[in-house]
Protein backbone atom coordinates (compact mmCIF):
# COMPACT_ATOMS: atom_id res chain seq x y z
CA UNK A 1 0.00 0.00 0.00
CA UNK A 2 1.28 3.26 -1.09
CA UNK A 3 0.07 5.06 1.97
CA UNK A 4 1.42 3.09 4.00
CA UNK A 5 5.34 4.77 3.90
CA UNK A 6 8.31 4.11 5.66
CA UNK A 7 7.05 0.68 7.25
CA UNK A 8 8.50 -3.06 6.73
CA UNK A 9 7.03 -6.48 7.39
CA UNK A 10 8.54 -9.71 7.29
CA UNK A 11 6.42 -12.48 6.68
CA UNK A 12 7.26 -15.92 7.96
CA UNK A 13 9.13 -18.69 6.07
CA UNK A 14 5.83 -21.57 5.59
CA UNK A 15 7.03 -24.98 7.16
CA UNK A 16 9.05 -26.53 3.92
CA UNK A 17 10.61 -22.67 3.04
CA UNK A 18 11.84 -22.72 6.86
CA UNK A 19 13.30 -26.22 6.52
CA UNK A 20 14.79 -25.74 3.10
CA UNK A 21 16.81 -22.63 4.32
CA UNK A 22 17.81 -24.59 7.78
CA UNK A 23 19.08 -26.89 5.22
CA UNK A 24 21.19 -24.67 3.03
CA UNK A 25 22.28 -22.63 6.52
CA UNK A 26 22.70 -25.08 9.17
CA UNK A 27 24.04 -22.26 11.75
CA UNK A 28 20.38 -20.30 11.80
CA UNK A 29 18.98 -22.68 13.73
CA UNK A 30 18.42 -22.69 17.66
CA UNK A 31 20.10 -19.35 17.19
CA UNK A 32 19.58 -17.69 21.11
CA UNK A 33 22.23 -15.20 21.25
CA UNK A 34 23.05 -11.80 19.07
CA UNK A 35 26.65 -13.29 19.10
CA UNK A 36 25.34 -16.28 17.40
CA UNK A 37 22.83 -14.36 15.25
CA UNK A 38 25.51 -12.20 13.63
CA UNK A 39 27.79 -15.05 13.49
CA UNK A 40 24.81 -16.51 11.19
CA UNK A 41 24.15 -13.15 9.29
CA UNK A 42 27.77 -11.36 8.22
CA UNK A 43 26.12 -10.01 5.45
CA UNK A 44 22.23 -9.75 4.59
CA UNK A 45 21.06 -8.31 0.77
CA UNK A 46 24.34 -7.01 0.59
CA UNK A 47 24.41 -4.73 3.86
CA UNK A 48 27.09 -5.39 6.47
CA UNK A 49 25.86 -6.69 9.98
CA UNK A 50 28.23 -4.50 12.53
CA UNK A 51 28.82 -7.01 15.84
CA UNK A 52 29.43 -3.76 18.05
CA UNK A 53 28.49 -3.94 21.87
CA UNK A 54 25.64 -1.29 20.87
CA UNK A 55 24.86 -3.66 18.45
CA UNK A 56 24.95 -7.05 20.44
CA UNK A 57 22.59 -5.12 23.00
CA UNK A 58 19.64 -4.53 20.61
CA UNK A 59 19.88 -7.79 18.56
CA UNK A 60 19.47 -9.95 22.56
CA UNK A 61 16.67 -7.85 23.14
CA UNK A 62 14.55 -8.17 20.04
CA UNK A 63 15.65 -11.59 20.12
CA UNK A 64 14.51 -12.27 23.65
CA UNK A 65 11.00 -10.25 22.73
CA UNK A 66 10.99 -12.85 19.37
CA UNK A 67 11.35 -15.95 21.65
CA UNK A 68 9.58 -15.59 24.21
CA UNK A 69 6.45 -14.26 22.04
CA UNK A 70 7.10 -17.71 19.77
CA UNK A 71 7.23 -20.02 22.82
CA UNK A 72 3.58 -18.22 25.01
CA UNK A 73 5.90 -16.59 27.76
CA UNK A 74 3.84 -13.56 27.64
CA UNK A 75 0.28 -15.29 27.93
CA UNK A 76 -1.73 -14.45 30.56
CA UNK A 77 0.73 -12.31 31.94
CA UNK A 78 0.25 -8.40 32.30
CA UNK A 79 2.69 -5.63 31.42
CA UNK A 80 5.79 -7.79 30.22
CA UNK A 81 5.73 -7.99 26.72
CA UNK A 82 7.10 -4.88 25.87
CA UNK A 83 10.28 -2.86 26.23
CA UNK A 84 11.24 0.20 24.96
CA UNK A 85 15.48 0.83 23.85
CA UNK A 86 16.92 4.12 24.44
CA UNK A 87 20.24 5.18 22.96
CA UNK A 88 22.41 8.45 21.45
CA UNK A 89 21.81 8.87 17.63
CA UNK A 90 24.05 6.71 15.26
CA UNK A 91 25.05 3.67 17.64
CA UNK A 92 22.56 1.31 15.18
CA UNK A 93 19.40 1.61 16.31
CA UNK A 94 17.36 1.58 13.15
CA UNK A 95 19.28 0.12 11.05
CA UNK A 96 19.35 -3.40 13.74
CA UNK A 97 15.61 -2.89 13.99
CA UNK A 98 14.98 -3.10 10.10
CA UNK A 99 17.52 -5.97 9.35
CA UNK A 100 16.08 -7.84 12.25
CA UNK A 101 12.42 -6.99 10.56
CA UNK A 102 14.18 -9.26 7.42
CA UNK A 103 15.98 -12.01 9.34
CA UNK A 104 13.60 -12.90 11.96
CA UNK A 105 11.90 -15.35 9.50
CA UNK A 106 14.94 -17.19 9.26
CA UNK A 107 15.25 -17.95 12.94
CA UNK A 108 11.85 -18.04 14.40
CA UNK A 109 9.38 -18.66 11.71
CA UNK A 110 6.26 -18.73 13.67
CA UNK A 111 6.99 -14.36 14.14
CA UNK A 112 5.75 -11.48 12.22
CA UNK A 113 7.57 -8.84 12.43
CA UNK A 114 5.90 -5.11 11.65
CA UNK A 115 8.18 -2.40 11.84
CA UNK A 116 7.05 1.35 11.90
CA UNK A 117 9.66 4.59 11.63
CA UNK A 118 8.06 8.03 12.92
CA UNK A 119 11.40 9.90 11.85
CA UNK A 120 9.72 11.95 9.23
CA UNK A 121 6.29 12.54 11.30
CA UNK A 122 7.32 16.20 10.77
CA UNK A 123 7.40 16.43 6.91
CA UNK A 124 5.01 17.85 4.72
CA UNK A 125 1.94 14.77 4.17
CA UNK A 126 3.12 11.55 5.35
CA UNK A 127 0.29 9.21 4.41
CA UNK A 128 0.57 7.02 7.25
CA UNK A 129 -0.48 9.75 9.24
CA UNK A 130 -4.01 9.09 8.47
CA UNK A 131 -3.90 5.80 10.03
CA UNK A 132 -3.01 4.96 14.16
CA UNK A 133 -0.83 2.42 15.23
CA UNK A 134 -3.57 -0.74 15.51
CA UNK A 135 -4.64 0.39 12.01
CA UNK A 136 -1.12 0.01 10.53
CA UNK A 137 -0.42 -2.91 12.07
CA UNK A 138 -3.74 -4.42 10.52
CA UNK A 139 -2.56 -3.19 7.15
CA UNK A 140 0.98 -4.34 7.39
CA UNK A 141 -0.38 -7.97 8.05
CA UNK A 142 -2.77 -7.66 4.88
CA UNK A 143 0.59 -6.74 3.05
CA UNK A 144 2.07 -9.81 4.47
CA UNK A 145 -0.52 -12.56 3.16
CA UNK A 146 -2.82 -12.18 6.67
CA UNK A 147 -6.32 -12.44 6.19
CA UNK A 148 -7.11 -9.78 9.02
CA UNK A 149 -10.92 -8.78 9.60
CA UNK A 150 -12.09 -5.71 8.25
CA UNK A 151 -12.95 -3.30 11.07
CA UNK A 152 -16.96 -2.82 11.66
CA UNK A 153 -18.74 0.61 12.19
CA UNK A 154 -19.24 -0.33 16.01
CA UNK A 155 -16.02 -2.21 16.38
CA UNK A 156 -13.04 -1.19 18.29
CA UNK A 157 -9.47 -1.62 16.07
CA UNK A 158 -7.60 -3.11 19.34
CA UNK A 159 -10.47 -5.79 19.32
CA UNK A 160 -10.71 -6.86 15.90
CA UNK A 161 -6.61 -7.41 16.10
CA UNK A 162 -5.94 -9.03 19.04
CA UNK A 163 -9.45 -11.30 18.65
CA UNK A 164 -7.77 -12.28 15.44
CA UNK A 165 -4.62 -13.09 16.78
CA UNK A 166 -5.94 -15.72 18.95
CA UNK A 167 -8.18 -17.48 16.84
CA UNK A 168 -5.36 -17.69 14.22
CA UNK A 169 -2.66 -18.70 16.20
CA UNK A 170 -0.46 -15.38 15.29
CA UNK A 171 2.57 -13.92 17.02
CA UNK A 172 3.44 -10.16 16.11
CA UNK A 173 6.22 -8.18 17.20
CA UNK A 174 5.92 -4.33 16.32
CA UNK A 175 8.82 -2.57 16.23
CA UNK A 176 8.18 1.52 16.82
CA UNK A 177 11.15 3.33 15.53
CA UNK A 178 11.69 7.20 16.64
CA UNK A 179 8.52 7.47 18.81
CA UNK A 180 10.16 10.51 20.49
CA UNK A 181 8.97 12.29 17.02
CA UNK A 182 5.17 11.21 17.40
CA UNK A 183 5.05 13.14 20.23
CA UNK A 184 6.19 16.32 18.14
CA UNK A 185 3.03 16.57 16.41
CA UNK A 186 -0.17 17.31 17.84
CA UNK A 187 -2.93 15.47 16.01
CA UNK A 188 -5.74 13.14 16.85
CA UNK A 189 -4.37 10.25 15.27
CA UNK A 190 -1.24 10.69 17.10
CA UNK A 191 -2.93 10.40 19.99
CA UNK A 192 -5.06 6.97 18.95
CA UNK A 193 -1.73 5.88 18.32
CA UNK A 194 -0.14 6.45 21.84
CA UNK A 195 -3.32 5.02 23.72
CA UNK A 196 -2.74 1.98 20.88
CA UNK A 197 0.53 1.78 22.58
CA UNK A 198 -1.12 1.54 25.76
CA UNK A 199 -3.42 -0.88 25.27
CA UNK A 200 -0.63 -3.38 23.73
CA UNK A 201 1.45 -2.86 26.61
CA UNK A 202 -1.05 -3.50 28.86
CA UNK A 203 -2.55 -6.74 27.20
CA UNK A 204 -2.15 -10.68 28.51
CA UNK A 205 -2.99 -12.51 25.08
CA UNK A 206 0.69 -13.68 24.59
CA UNK A 207 0.51 -12.10 21.05
CA UNK A 208 1.59 -8.87 20.20
CA UNK A 209 4.90 -7.75 21.86
CA UNK A 210 6.02 -4.12 21.71
CA UNK A 211 9.58 -2.29 21.47
CA UNK A 212 10.07 1.29 21.52
CA UNK A 213 12.92 2.97 20.63
CA UNK A 214 13.95 6.65 20.41
CA UNK A 215 17.02 8.76 20.83
CA UNK A 216 15.90 11.15 22.37
CA UNK A 217 17.05 11.86 26.10
CA UNK A 218 13.39 12.94 27.16
CA UNK A 219 12.17 9.07 26.12
CA UNK A 220 11.28 8.19 29.79
CA UNK A 221 10.04 11.35 30.89
CA UNK A 222 7.70 11.20 27.64
CA UNK A 223 6.68 7.77 28.09
CA UNK A 224 5.95 8.13 31.41
CA UNK A 225 4.32 11.87 31.07
CA UNK A 226 6.45 12.87 33.72
CA UNK A 227 7.95 15.70 31.12
CA UNK A 228 4.66 17.28 31.31
CA UNK A 229 5.60 19.19 34.29
CA UNK A 230 8.78 21.03 32.22
CA UNK A 231 7.74 23.29 29.78
CA UNK A 232 10.26 23.57 27.91
CA UNK A 233 9.89 20.17 27.42
CA UNK A 234 6.38 20.35 26.40
CA UNK A 235 7.45 23.14 23.97
CA UNK A 236 9.66 20.81 21.98
CA UNK A 237 6.93 17.64 22.30
CA UNK A 238 3.47 19.20 22.77
CA UNK A 239 1.65 15.78 22.30
CA UNK A 240 3.20 15.22 25.66
CA UNK A 241 -0.01 17.34 26.78
CA UNK A 242 -2.71 15.08 27.44
CA UNK A 243 -0.99 11.84 26.46
CA UNK A 244 -1.77 8.56 28.31
CA UNK A 245 0.85 7.44 30.83
CA UNK A 246 2.91 4.49 28.63
CA UNK A 247 3.89 3.49 31.98
CA UNK A 248 7.44 2.50 32.50
CA UNK A 249 7.06 -0.37 34.11
CA UNK A 250 5.21 -1.83 31.61
CA UNK A 251 7.83 -0.65 28.67
CA UNK A 252 10.83 -1.36 30.75
CA UNK A 253 13.65 0.95 29.41
CA UNK A 254 16.89 -0.53 28.13
CA UNK A 255 19.68 2.03 27.05
CA UNK A 256 22.28 1.11 24.75
CA UNK A 257 25.20 2.97 25.30
CA UNK A 258 27.57 4.28 22.24
CA UNK A 259 31.22 2.97 21.81
CA UNK A 260 33.97 4.84 23.63
CA UNK A 261 35.97 7.43 21.50
CA UNK A 262 38.57 5.48 22.20
CA UNK A 263 37.70 1.83 21.31
CA UNK A 264 40.07 1.42 18.49
CA UNK A 265 38.23 -2.40 18.20
CA UNK A 266 34.88 -0.89 17.16
CA UNK A 267 36.38 1.38 14.24
CA UNK A 268 38.03 -1.78 13.23
CA UNK A 269 34.43 -4.13 13.50
CA UNK A 270 32.99 -0.61 11.21
CA UNK A 271 35.85 -0.30 8.43
CA UNK A 272 36.46 -4.61 8.92
CA UNK A 273 40.11 -4.49 9.41
CA UNK A 274 41.71 -6.22 12.12
CA UNK A 275 42.39 -4.46 15.23
CA UNK A 276 46.71 -5.67 15.24
CA UNK A 277 49.50 -2.97 15.90
CA UNK A 278 49.92 -2.50 11.94
CA UNK A 279 46.91 -0.87 11.67
CA UNK A 280 46.41 0.89 14.76
CA UNK A 281 47.73 4.14 13.43
CA UNK A 282 45.06 4.35 10.78
CA UNK A 283 42.22 3.45 13.51
CA UNK A 284 43.77 5.94 15.63
CA UNK A 285 43.49 8.58 13.19
CA UNK A 286 39.49 7.28 12.57
CA UNK A 287 38.36 7.25 15.86
CA UNK A 288 40.29 10.32 17.20
CA UNK A 289 38.33 12.53 14.27
CA UNK A 290 34.83 10.96 14.93
CA UNK A 291 34.18 9.22 17.94
CA UNK A 292 33.70 5.17 17.36
CA UNK A 293 29.75 4.90 16.69
CA UNK A 294 28.68 3.03 13.51
CA UNK A 295 27.45 6.03 11.99
CA UNK A 296 30.16 8.56 12.15
CA UNK A 297 32.98 5.70 11.18
CA UNK A 298 30.80 5.14 7.68
CA UNK A 299 30.58 8.71 7.19
CA UNK A 300 33.95 9.40 7.77
CA UNK A 301 35.05 6.60 5.74
CA UNK A 302 32.43 7.23 2.68
CA UNK A 303 33.48 10.62 2.53
CA UNK A 304 37.00 10.22 3.47
CA UNK A 305 37.61 11.96 0.25
CA UNK A 306 36.27 15.05 0.40
CA UNK A 307 37.44 18.07 2.81
CA UNK A 308 37.29 18.06 6.56
CA UNK A 309 33.62 19.84 6.20
CA UNK A 310 32.40 16.32 7.19
CA UNK A 311 33.78 16.86 10.50
CA UNK A 312 32.55 19.84 11.39
CA UNK A 313 29.33 18.32 10.28
CA UNK A 314 29.80 15.62 12.77
CA UNK A 315 30.19 17.44 15.35
CA UNK A 316 26.81 17.79 18.29
CA UNK A 317 27.37 21.25 18.68
CA UNK A 318 25.17 21.79 15.76
CA UNK A 319 21.95 23.99 14.52
CA UNK A 320 19.89 21.13 14.74
CA UNK A 321 21.43 19.76 18.21
CA UNK A 322 20.37 22.69 20.36
CA UNK A 323 20.52 22.44 24.26
CA UNK A 324 17.19 24.13 25.70
CA UNK A 325 17.75 24.07 29.69
CA UNK A 326 20.61 26.70 30.83
CA UNK A 327 21.65 23.85 33.73
CA UNK A 328 22.43 21.37 31.01
CA UNK A 329 24.63 23.89 29.15
CA UNK A 330 26.31 24.86 32.13
CA UNK A 331 27.05 21.95 33.08
CA UNK A 332 28.70 20.84 29.86
CA UNK A 333 31.07 23.34 29.46
CA UNK A 334 32.52 22.59 32.93
CA UNK A 335 33.01 18.94 32.05
CA UNK A 336 34.44 19.53 28.62
CA UNK A 337 37.16 21.92 30.26
CA UNK A 338 37.28 19.31 33.47
CA UNK A 339 38.33 16.51 30.53
CA UNK A 340 40.92 18.85 28.97
CA UNK A 341 42.40 19.61 31.92
CA UNK A 342 42.53 16.01 33.64
CA UNK A 343 44.38 14.75 29.94
CA UNK A 344 46.25 18.14 29.46
CA UNK A 345 49.67 16.05 29.45
CA UNK A 346 48.31 13.68 26.56
CA UNK A 347 47.55 16.46 24.65
CA UNK A 348 51.29 18.08 24.92
CA UNK A 349 52.05 15.53 23.40
CA UNK A 350 50.51 16.74 19.98
CA UNK A 351 52.00 20.50 20.11
CA UNK A 352 55.66 21.75 19.38
CA UNK A 353 57.03 24.28 21.53
CA UNK A 354 55.80 26.75 19.77
CA UNK A 355 52.01 25.42 20.72
CA UNK A 356 51.47 24.34 17.51
CA UNK A 357 49.48 21.02 16.70
CA UNK A 358 51.36 18.14 14.92
CA UNK A 359 48.40 15.90 13.87
CA UNK A 360 50.45 13.44 12.67
CA UNK A 361 51.48 12.22 16.28
CA UNK A 362 47.56 10.98 16.52
CA UNK A 363 48.41 8.41 14.73
CA UNK A 364 52.06 7.57 16.63
CA UNK A 365 50.48 8.21 20.60
CA UNK A 366 48.35 5.18 21.79
CA UNK A 367 46.41 8.31 23.14
CA UNK A 368 43.34 5.64 22.89
CA UNK A 369 45.13 4.24 26.17
CA UNK A 370 46.55 7.12 27.73
CA UNK A 371 42.73 9.04 28.12
CA UNK A 372 41.69 9.14 31.22
CA UNK A 373 37.55 10.24 31.55
CA UNK A 374 36.10 11.90 34.03
CA UNK A 375 34.68 9.96 37.48
CA UNK A 376 31.22 10.61 38.31
CA UNK A 377 32.76 12.00 41.89
CA UNK A 378 34.52 14.23 40.06
CA UNK A 379 31.10 15.36 38.38
CA UNK A 380 29.30 15.64 41.67
CA UNK A 381 31.67 18.08 42.63
CA UNK A 382 31.67 20.01 39.39
CA UNK A 383 27.72 19.96 40.07
CA UNK A 384 27.67 21.19 43.45
CA UNK A 385 30.08 24.10 42.42
CA UNK A 386 27.22 25.42 39.78
CA UNK A 387 24.66 24.78 42.57
CA UNK A 388 26.49 27.24 45.09
CA UNK A 389 27.45 29.75 42.48
CA UNK A 390 23.52 29.62 41.52
CA UNK A 391 24.28 28.62 38.14
CA UNK A 392 21.71 25.70 38.68
CA UNK A 393 18.48 26.12 40.96
CA UNK A 394 18.02 24.60 43.83
CA UNK A 395 15.05 22.73 42.48
CA UNK A 396 17.18 21.05 40.26
CA UNK A 397 19.62 19.81 42.05
CA UNK A 398 18.71 16.13 41.67
CA UNK A 399 18.52 16.14 37.93
CA UNK A 400 22.63 15.52 37.57
CA UNK A 401 22.09 11.71 36.12
CA UNK A 402 19.46 13.22 33.83
CA UNK A 403 21.15 15.48 32.90
CA UNK A 404 24.31 13.34 31.75
CA UNK A 405 22.43 10.88 30.51
CA UNK A 406 20.32 13.30 28.62
CA UNK A 407 23.92 14.43 27.37
CA UNK A 408 24.42 11.23 25.63
CA UNK A 409 21.60 10.58 24.31
CA UNK A 410 22.01 13.61 22.13
CA UNK A 411 25.95 12.98 21.52
CA UNK A 412 27.25 15.70 23.66
CA UNK A 413 29.19 13.11 25.81
CA UNK A 414 29.61 9.29 26.32
CA UNK A 415 28.92 7.76 29.46
CA UNK A 416 30.49 4.42 30.78
CA UNK A 417 29.61 2.42 32.90
CA UNK A 418 26.45 2.67 34.85
CA UNK A 419 26.53 1.72 39.08
CA UNK A 420 23.64 2.25 40.86
CA UNK A 421 21.64 3.99 38.22
CA UNK A 422 24.38 6.74 37.95
CA UNK A 423 27.13 6.70 34.97
CA UNK A 424 30.50 5.37 36.27
CA UNK A 425 33.23 7.27 33.47
CA UNK A 426 32.30 10.05 31.61
CA UNK A 427 34.41 10.62 28.13
CA UNK A 428 33.94 13.17 25.19
CA UNK A 429 31.48 12.39 22.37
CA UNK A 430 35.04 12.20 20.31
CA UNK A 431 38.08 13.32 20.73
CA UNK A 432 38.89 15.77 17.95
CA UNK A 433 35.10 17.39 19.63
CA UNK A 434 37.30 17.92 22.86
CA UNK A 435 40.51 19.46 20.86
CA UNK A 436 38.06 21.71 18.70
CA UNK A 437 37.01 23.41 21.98
CA UNK A 438 40.98 24.61 21.77
CA UNK A 439 41.50 25.15 18.25
CA UNK A 440 41.23 29.03 16.73
CA UNK A 441 38.03 29.53 14.67
CA UNK A 442 40.22 30.48 12.08
CA UNK A 443 42.19 27.27 12.10
CA UNK A 444 39.78 24.84 12.53
CA UNK A 445 38.72 24.30 8.81
CA UNK A 446 42.78 23.88 7.68
CA UNK A 447 42.99 21.34 11.05
CA UNK A 448 39.99 19.38 10.20
CA UNK A 449 41.14 19.17 6.12
CA UNK A 450 44.58 17.59 7.40
CA UNK A 451 43.22 15.18 9.37
CA UNK A 452 41.02 13.77 6.50
CA UNK A 453 43.75 14.27 4.44
CA UNK A 454 45.66 11.86 6.76
CA UNK A 455 42.69 9.72 7.21
CA UNK A 456 42.36 9.30 2.59
CA UNK A 457 46.09 8.80 2.59
CA UNK A 458 46.31 6.16 5.41
CA UNK A 459 43.19 3.93 3.54
CA UNK A 460 44.85 4.49 0.10
CA UNK A 461 47.97 2.98 1.27
CA UNK A 462 46.43 0.33 3.34
CA UNK A 463 48.26 1.23 6.81
CA UNK A 464 51.84 1.65 5.23
CA UNK A 465 51.94 5.44 5.32
CA UNK A 466 50.32 5.50 8.28
CA UNK A 467 53.02 3.22 9.56
CA UNK A 468 56.11 5.71 8.91
CA UNK A 469 55.88 8.51 11.41
CA UNK A 470 58.83 10.46 9.20
CA UNK A 471 56.19 10.12 6.50
CA UNK A 472 53.31 11.55 7.98
CA UNK A 473 55.86 14.17 9.51
CA UNK A 474 56.59 15.13 6.32
CA UNK A 475 53.40 16.24 5.50
CA UNK A 476 52.26 17.99 8.71
CA UNK A 477 53.75 21.73 7.18
CA UNK A 478 53.91 24.32 9.48
CA UNK A 479 50.94 23.28 11.71
CA UNK A 480 48.43 24.71 13.39
CA UNK A 481 48.15 27.40 16.34
CA UNK A 482 45.98 26.34 19.39
CA UNK A 483 44.46 28.97 21.42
Amino acid sequence: MEEVRDIFGSAPLTGLEYNLNIEQNPSRKDIRTAAELLDAFPLFEETVIYKTQAHLVIYDVLLAHCRNLSSGKYKGRRGECCSTLVGAKGIGKTSSLQIFTKICKFMIPNVHVVYVNFNNICSSGPKFLEFSLITLIMNQLRQLGLVVPEVGEEEAPKDVLLTYLQTADINVLVLIDELDQLYKTVLPVNEITLHDLACLGNQPTGRVSVVLCGSSGMMEDLITTNGVKDTNIVDEFPLLKGAPNLNSTKYITKRVYSALPTDLGAVAIVSRMELNDANKPWLRLVAFAGGCSARTTGQILNDSGANGSVLLGLSPDSAHNILIKDDINQLLVKIIKGLYKKNNALFKQFFDSNGRALLHKLAIVNWEEQFQPLLFAEIKVIWSRLISTKKVLTKDSGKLVYNLLHLSDRCWLTIDGVVDSRPERIYPFSMFHLLKQHIKEDALPEASDQLITYISQGASASGKYLSDPKLLAGGCGDGWCWS
